[in-house]
């Protein structure tokens, strides 16, 4: 096997990019993803054209590690730049942001050498989807790992340089999980989203992937270990790239890649159902513009102030995890299972708020919401797939969370994979991933 050990630069001009330009750059673009959407979902995922905008704006390095050439900017910044992108379109948010999140941990749990093989491809970026239930499976021979089967829900695949899966596999002759990393080349995209094939979020391109007995190196696969007990050590990443950031903690960051997404959806609500109150007016006789009606005012009240709560919390989330990784990072305070769930939790409410927010105005805008095209009507089927997703359930979480607030988690890894492998099958296919 040929492996390119040859640093490929990046593909935008990142020199003097920061949280705030990318903020505004992806403000700038709200309008152009919006004017897409429709053909957005039609297709299953967004344009080239977005594409090349999203590359040339410098989103998907966000995340990547100065060492490879990428911003290193925080959870927060992705989180800010989801939103915007989300208020022009959230399935095209959940496209962008979870072919990037993944990015975060590649750069904390992969060897320095699969690192720089991955981070160097030929497309010049790194980006990924991660089906986390165990579809396929891995077999460990001469010069690394044959992975072959079928992973679904892999959102944002189409752009993507690489796929990522869990795998099930034998090590030492007992069952194990891995997380395998396969070329996009490698990989055949099944047909099966987009249109109306799917309620909502149809632009996330949350394709099926088949791999055919493809041979990866041995080093581009690791342990699936990331989420079972309280993890105390921090990954190998944080001392590689000198920045806690990549030290493993995993929960808040997924969860910020979900709810960024309708946190986004409410804003573009918001904005919607403010236009429409301007239009409109009240049935006869008063026939008054609506915004200026006292009833849609307070129905337009409610709904603001659910989405810009939501979107606070969002952001306050992503903050504090960045604060409390940097803080373990530099030995002043552990970063524990606890302290993640707590800012997970956090972000699971931010995207309980944003659904409100949208799910208030459908009640309130009338019944010319659902028509076939109108906007409000695709924004509410976003969210009612976010609110299905396996990893929103919060009254399945709740247990998780106080079981950390006790210090009774799972500490066996054989017995945590044994349970997120039962939660898995009860749950098939369990929204995008």
């Amino acid at each position: 096997m040929s492996i390119n050990t040859d640093l490929t630069p990046p593909t935008a001009d990142l020199a003097g990019v920061t949280h705030e330009v990318l903020v505004q750059r992806a403000r700038d673009l709200t309008e152009l993803v919006r004017s897409q959407a429709d053909e957005s979902e039609e297709r299953g995922y967004y344009s080239e054209q977005l594409h090349e905008e999203f590359l040339a704006a410098g989103f998907y390095h966000i995340l990547t590690p100065k060492k490879y050439g990428g911003l290193e900017l925080g959870l927060d910044t992705f989180a800010e730049v989801m939103v915007e992108i989300g208020r022009g379109d959230p399935s095209t948010a959940w496209c962008l942001g979870l072919g990037l999140g993944h990015t975060l941990t590649l750069a904390s749990y992969w060897p320095e050498q699969a690192q720089a093989e991955l981070f160097g491809n030929s497309r010049g970026y790194f980006r990924a989807p991660h089906r986390l239930v165990p579809e396929g499976t891995a077999e460990k021979v001469d010069g690394g790992w044959v992975v072959e089967g079928t992973w679904h829900y892999n959102s944002g695949i189409q752009y993507s340089s690489h796929f990522k899966g869990t795998a099930r596999t034998v090590v030492d002759g007992k069952p194990a999980q891995i997380v395998v990393v396969v070329p996009t080349e490698q990989v055949e995209i099944l047909p099966n989203w987009g249109g109306d094939q799917i309620l909502g979020m149809r632009a996330s391109g949350s394709n099926s992937v088949r791999v055919d007995k493809v041979l990866i190196p041995e080093h581009w696969a690791v342990n699936m270990d990331w989420r079972v007990g309280d993890r105390t050590d921090i990954a190998p990443g944080a001392a590689l790239h000198g920045n806690a950031m990549y030290c493993g903690k995993i929960r808040t960051p997924f969860m910020v890649e979900l709810a960024s997404t309708v946190v986004g959806a409410a804003q573009a609500a918001i904005d919607e159902y403010g236009s429409m109150l301007r239009i409109k007016k009240t049935p006869p006789p008063r026939s008054l513009p609506r915004f200026q009606d006292t009833n849609h005012q307070r129905d337009f009240g409610l709904a603001l102030s659910l989405a810009d709560s939501s979107k606070h919390l969002l952001l306050a989330a992503a903050r504090g995890y960045m604060d409390g990784v940097a803080r373990w990072g530099a030995g002043i305070e552990e970063f524990d299972d606890l302290a993640d769930s707590r800012l997970r939790a956090v972000t699971i409410e931010a995207g309980k708020l944003a659904c409100d927010a949208v799910e208030s105005i459908w009640r309130t805008g009338g019944s010319s919401q659902a028509a076939k095209g109108d906007r409000m009507q695709r924004y509410f089927r976003d969210v009612s797939m976010w609110r299905q997703h396996m990893g929103t359930q919060y009254m399945n979480q709740a247990p998780g969370l106080a079981q950390a607030y006790f210090g009774i988690l799972e500490s066996s890894t054989a017995q945590g994979l044994a349970h997120q492998a039962a939660r898995a099958a009860a749950q098939p296919g369990g929204g995008t991933a």
